[in-house]
């Protein structure tokens, strides 16, 4: 018939129609209910029942809030969180229910003469009253998250600010006079909450104050102080956020900015003292990356301010600009350093995610400065000769913390644990940084995209030069510590080489892509890679001395000859630095071939660089290198050399076409890279 419900719906028609009265009703009823046994919550001495009550008061405000809506304001309601918000008050329950724990101790126990069983300040630990602490604290804060109760809930400023002042204040939530568990709880609601929640209801800077001023510097609880760096990271990202829309260009050193200075000052010293001397290595883990979120929204300030010390370099009265620019640079460097401590690859794989997501967070990925151009030239009048002008670049603002966070991004991009590649990859694909790298690019093309676009913005600066070099030929060569290490190959003796810290990692992948970058990129200066050639060549020859040395091929030198399959360089301790400083004498020759200063460059010694080479020929071909590394030589020789004095030593002996046939005839340099 028309207006029954279908066979076997099970729900009256009424009930259908008017879903939402139905719930109002039994919400209603549920309210009353509890408001008759609210003495459970607010007089008895029991926490396990106060406790209950209130579960069950947050459960039925819960359900009101999903159906009705935060605002909905039906007496039933009101009545409700007036109780609720009356049973959490976290000092003056605790007291309740340690009086009552003491009351039944002493009824129990009789205290010998002289001695008193308990303080009158003393906390109950029992798991109910644990609990009770703990959901008083989170139901607090989820009322006072939706507006306040009573008198506090007019939607007003004022409201807002005593509102958060209940909490921060006193016998407060967030106050060192609770128990530590109802901290921890308050700091958790407040964190799942989310700030836009939590700015739109409370006085986010007066939590923040609190939270960064009152809570970090005094915490001791590991859990607690881990859930406020959380806290501080969050709103210190929307504080920055909203400087950004209200286009306040504060700059530093003004008269105005002095207050906030200040306090960021004491908000960062605190998480920088936390990240670095910390006990916890959780508590370090969450300073970290919580610095790397302060650094976001101060590096526009600090950029500001080295600038403007910049244009005061030259006074030499005390410049309050000048020390807030050295500050600035001090603090980029620290997070910096701290972010490449916890990213060695012996480091555990939490530390390291950590170490990514501070760096990527902090931002200094994307203050790289304008690609500077080509070196400038001339010809020279008489000769017509190319005359480079060796002008070094500026480089970042912030100088050389910006070239560290590059470099342990470089490195982190190798780590052998998934989620931090993902993690500094997505850093380093940002649209922030403007180097080209395509979004879903894997780790390994982002790794190779951005060492060139990076070689390209920080071309011919001075730190970055020497980190190209560096990395490119390595440490520099000890012949006699280099001969030592290989004897000891012949000498001891394993079961296990060591393990590698990072499997992941290739140890010339970087390497070969420093050569590169000084090969095709006008990377370094003509001046430079001069110097520098002369430097690598003495490293090849220093490598090649200790082989000659252990190979019987050095005369007059007496010392153990050590037989390895396939060649003494066959193995790493041999292969390692012969192939590296053959790689930069490689890189280095190449870019002065292509500047046209390569041929009539001459050394201190007054030998030519092809001459050097040629010794170093000769006897390297008494050794006999293993294919390899006779590979990277031949790569290094032909550079050095030229293709026909190249093609002269072929056909004066065969050996070494022998050595490099078959698979490593066309093994260039950057083999890892093809």
């Amino acid at each position: 018939m028309p207006g029954e419900s279908p066979p076997g719906d099970g729900i009256e028609p009424s009930t259908r129609e008017r879903p939402t009265e139905a719930l109002v009703d039994a919400l209603a009823v549920l309210a009353v209910g509890l408001e008759e046994c609210a003495y459970l919550a607010l007089e008895s001495p029991v926490a396990a029942c106060a406790a209950e009550w209130l579960g069950c008061a947050e459960r039925c405000l819960a359900l009101a809030e999903e159906a009705l809506g935060v605002a909905d304001s039906r007496a039933f309601l009101e009545k409700l969180r007036v109780l609720t918000w009356q049973g959490t008050e976290l000092v003056e329950g605790d007291e309740r229910f340690a009086a009552h724990v003491r009351a039944r101790r002493r009824s129990r126990e009789i205290p010998p003469a002289g001695k008193i069983l308990d303080s009158p300040g003393e906390r109950s630990n029992a798991p109910h009253d644990v609990l009770w602490a703990k959901t008083a604290a989170r139901l607090r804060v989820k009322l006072a998250l939706t507006g306040g109760v009573g008198p506090l809930a007019v939607d007003n400023y004022v409201s807002i600010g005593l509102t958060t002042t209940t909490l921060i204040t006193g016998a407060g939530a967030l106050s060192s006079a609770v128990r530590y568990e109802a901290r921890a709880e308050a700091l958790k609601a407040l964190r799942d909450a989310g700030v836009d929640v939590v700015d739109a209801r409370l006085d986010l800077r007066a939590l923040f104050e609190h939270v960064s001023r009152c809570v970090l510097p005094a915490e001791r609880r590991h859990g607690c102080a881990r859930r406020a760096l959380r806290l501080v990271g969050d709103w210190t990202e929307r504080a920055g956020r909203a400087v950004d829309e209200s286009g306040d260009d504060r700059s530093a050193g003004g008269d105005g900015s002095a207050g906030d200075d200040e306090s960021e000052d004491a908000e960062w010293a605190t998480v920088e003292r936390l990240a670095s001397a910390d006990p916890n290595e959780r508590t370090r883990c969450a300073a970290v990356a919580c610095l790397g979120r302060l650094a976001a929204v101060r590096a526009n300030s600090w950029e500001r301010s080295v600038f403007v010390a910049g244009k005061t370099r030259n006074d030499k009265t005390r410049n309050p600009g000048r020390d807030a620019a050295n500050a600035a640079v001090r603090r980029a460097s620290t997070l910096v350093g701290l972010i490449a401590a916890g990213s060695s690859p012996e480091r555990p794989e939490d530390v390291r995610r950590a170490s990514a997501e501070a760096l990527a967070s902090s931002e200094l990925l994307s203050r790289l400065p304008p690609a500077p151009g080509g070196q400038s030239r001339t010809k020279h009048p008489e000769t017509n000769d190319v005359v480079y002008h060796d002008d070094p670049s500026a480089g970042p603002v912030l100088g050389e913390p910006v070239l560290r966070a590059w470099i342990v991004a470089f490195e982190l991009l190798e780590d052998e644990d998934e989620d931090v590649r993902a993690v500094v990859a997505t850093a380093v694909t940002s649209k922030r940084n403007r180097l080209g790298v395509p979004r879903d690019a894997s780790t390994e093309e982002c790794l190779r995209v951005a060492f060139a676009a990076v070689a390209t913005r920080l071309a011919r600066w001075p730190p970055y030069e020497r980190y190209l070099l560096s990395t490119c030929r390595g440490p520099n060569v000890d012949r006699d510590r280099l001969r030592e290490s290989i004897e000891d190959v012949g000498v001891v003796r394993r079961l296990f080489d060591r393990e590698a810290d990072n499997h992941h990692a290739e140890s010339l992948l970087l390497a070969q892509l420093a050569a590169r970058a000084i090969t095709r990129v006008d990377a370094v200066r003509v001046g430079v890679m001069e110097a520098e050639l002369a430097s690598a060549l003495d490293g090849v020859e220093a490598a090649t001395a200790a082989l000659a040395g252990v190979s019987g091929a050095s005369p007059g030198v007496s010392g153990t000859t050590i037989r390895w399959e396939g060649g003494v360089t066959n193995h790493e301790v041999a292969f390692g630095p012969f192939c590296r400083a053959a790689l930069g004498a490689w890189a280095l020759a190449t870019a002065l071939t292509a500047s046209g200063c390569h041929e009539s460059f001459e050394g201190s010694d007054g030998k030519k660089v092809s001459d050097r080479a040629r010794a170093i020929d000769e006897t390297l071909r008494t050794i006999g290198l293993a294919p390899m590394a006779a590979a990277a030589w031949a790569n290094a020789r032909r550079a050095l050399i030229g293709p026909k004095d190249w093609r002269d030593l072929e056909d004066e002996d065969g050996s070494n076409a022998e050595k490099t046939g078959g698979a490593y005839a066309r093994v260039g340099p950057c083999f890892l890279l093809e």
